[in-house]
């Protein structure tokens, strides 16, 4: 692998949320996850948003623990062999969504940066503004009203970093 692509993909240790978000991700990794399962037997997807899965419990009581933990899954022991991330050395290009404060704030983003320490790490944002729209969200990238104006902005570096992958698309 040449290149990764992250969109919105965080850390998501509550403790890298600010302000009221914070207080929302500490309810739903310490209380509302952990309920759901108790309650249902998984988690349901209206958790996430109304076209979201449900997760089933063990995924869901695994995700619970990992937001309570600083470090999210790079805080568990029980993945040391399969975290790889570190040793990863080619381009990475995470993008943050500027307004995505309650799933993926930038600070998250950069968390997960971080744990690259051998790549060629590139930070990038994209704002509604940018696109001429009142809001992406974290979820906007898989909307088809939006794909067609933003995967074009997001694949363009790593496409740059990443001759093959042109070539294919």
């Amino acid at each position: 692998m040449d290149a990764l692509l992250g969109v919105a993909a965080q850390v998501a240790y509550f403790g890298h949320w600010s302000g009221f978000a914070r207080v929302q991700a500490w309810v739903f990794f310490h209380l509302m996850l952990p309920l759901a399962v108790r309650l249902l037997g998984h988690a349901s997807g209206r958790l996430l948003g109304p076209k979201a899965q449900d997760l089933p419990a063990g995924a869901a009581l695994e995700w619970a623990r990992w937001g309570r933990t600083p470090g999210f899954l790079f805080g568990d022991d029980s993945l040391a062999r399969e975290r790889a991330y570190h040793r990863f050395s080619g381009a990475v290009h995470l993008w943050s969504i500027s307004g995505d404060h309650l799933f993926g704030p930038a600070s998250a983003v950069d968390a997960l940066a971080q744990q690259f320490s051998a790549a060629r790490v590139q930070r990038h944002s994209v704002a509604p503004a940018d696109l001429g729209v009142q809001k992406i969200e974290h979820f906007g990238p898989f909307r088809r009203d939006l794909g067609a104006q933003l995967w074009p902005r997001l694949l363009a570096p790593i496409e740059a970093a990443s001759p093959k992958l042109a070539a294919r698309l």
